[in-house]
């Protein structure tokens, strides 16, 4: 609604509010100078909205398919985002898994709503998105044994997936990395354990659990692996934020 040149003005007159503000309030409260910075930052992203804007208009992407799938819209908008140029990583979450009572009531349709998210994400992605993007589907935990009332509780074993086409192109595909053992109800385990392995060349090969040389597969193992694929292992901020505790080493997930 304004001129150009008053639009400058005003964003100006921000940017100098914005600078006196943080000069004056150093005193505060972490959250304090984060919501400032978080203002700014908003005034700061227009034109990277107008971008987006602009692509979400013209995509010719579904907005919501016929299942009323509304994890739809958010892929959508990661999807615009990363062809704008405003991002190369998006985290979709997906809540309605955390079922103690009546899980196959639920489950199901949750993992189908799951499933044509991805096969959204991979049909839609602009071709050289396509091409580089890594899908890595996973939980924060797992799930028990059915409990006595038909639901499943939390465990520490879970599963992650791992797909896209670099992943396929380089014959990283249609593999099964690791296992689990399911030693019975009459153990008073209540869920599946995991096998521990060793590495062998590129290969992972299972032994026994009492190997002190074994180890279990981690989710650090695949955001390690993650790092490497995406050649940011040695990144200043990887070292400085690194998942391996002392004593870990990488396992060949993506060989070579």
């Amino acid at each position: 609604i304004h001129d150009p040149a008053v639009f400058e003005k005003i964003q100006a007159a921000r940017a100098a509010r914005f600078a006196r503000l943080q000069s004056t309030q150093g005193s505060l409260l972490p959250s304090i100078r984060k919501t400032l910075q978080s203002l700014n930052d908003s005034y700061n992203s227009a034109a990277n909205l107008k971008a987006l804007e602009s692509i979400l208009a013209n995509s010719s992407m579904p907005d919501e398919p016929d299942t009323g799938n509304v994890l739809i819209k958010q892929a959508r908008i990661a999807l615009c985002a990363m062809q704008a140029g405003l991002c190369q990583t998006v985290n979709l979450s997906m809540p309605g898994f955390d079922t103690h009572t009546n899980h196959d009531a639920t489950h199901p349709n949750q993992l189908q709503s799951l499933f044509e998210v991805v096969d959204y994400v991979l049909t839609y992605a602009d071709a050289p998105i396509r091409d580089k993007m890594v899908v890595v589907v996973g939980s924060d935990f797992g799930r028990t044994r059915y409990n006595e009332q038909a639901g499943k509780d939390h465990w520490p074993i879970t599963s992650m997936m791992v797909l896209g086409n670099l992943i396929q192109s380089n014959g990283w595909g249609g593999r099964v990395l690791g296992g689990t053992s399911n030693p019975g109800a009459s153990s008073g385990v209540n869920g599946l354990q995991a096998k521990r392995y060793v590495v062998s060349g590129d290969q992972l090969v299972e032994t026994g659990q009492d190997n002190p040389e074994g180890t279990h597969i981690r989710p650090v193992h695949v955001h390690r692996a993650l790092r490497q694929l995406a050649g940011i292992q040695d990144h200043e901020l990887a070292q400085k934020y690194a998942v391996l505790r002392p004593g870990d080493y990488d396992l060949p997930i993506f060989p070579g």
